[in-house]
């Protein structure tokens, strides 16, 4: 299965691995190292968008937008790492494949932002399987954002809600997502 891991797992996983934050210190719902690894173990790939240029896209971009500058060193020499095992995979991005199933998402307040290019790239990936079964998941977003489940709670909820909505199977942006192939968990549901 390919996943895409959205830019605040990636610093829960700088802080982790660098800084020696536990669980608590993140305030992620899982450890991030123990994610990568078992990504490593199941054979999953990591998958980003890639710009017609470089194997750097929107994706990337925020991922090393949100890593102190002070890291730098750390993430590319990880990101690169990544890229050498294959790991990491970009990948070209139809963006017009996504177009209605954004427009669903905007809707239910989804942002406008970077947070499309996730859309966009594992909707891409789903459809490049042509999945027999439409009840298959195929791609996974691993966020702690709750744009990803229900942007609507985005100013509500906190603590415990916030939490509850994350590891819910029924939040409103993953049920329109799982037809599609695409499925959202957070860290500790990986």
């Amino acid at each position: 299965m390919d996943v895409l891991i959205d830019a605040n797992v990636i610093v829960g996983y700088y802080k982790e691995d660098v800084l020696g934050f536990n669980l608590e210190q993140t305030g992620l719902t899982g450890l991030v190292t123990d994610l990568v690894n078992n990504l490593q173990q199941q054979g999953n790939t990591i998958i980003l968008d890639r710009s017609e240029n470089s194997e750097e896209g929107q994706i990337f971009s925020e991922w090393s937008k949100h890593i102190p500058k002070s890291a730098r060193e750390w993430f590319n020499a990880w990101f690169i790492k990544m890229l050498d095992e294959k790991r990491i995979v970009p990948i070209p991005v139809d963006q017009h494949l996504s177009a209605n199933l954004l427009q669903r998402l905007y809707r239910l307040s989804f942002p406008n932002s970077v947070d499309k290019w996730y859309i966009r790239t594992a909707k891409t990936r789903a459809v490049s399987y042509q999945r027999a079964d439409a009840h298959q998941i195929l791609v996974k977003i691993i966020s702690e954002d709750i744009d990803f489940f229900d942007p609507c709670q985005k100013d509500k909820a906190k603590g415990k809600h916030r939490i509850d909505i994350l590891m819910s199977e029924d939040s409103p942006i993953p049920v329109i997502l799982r037809p599609e192939g695409i499925d959202v968990c957070c860290v500790c549901n990986y």
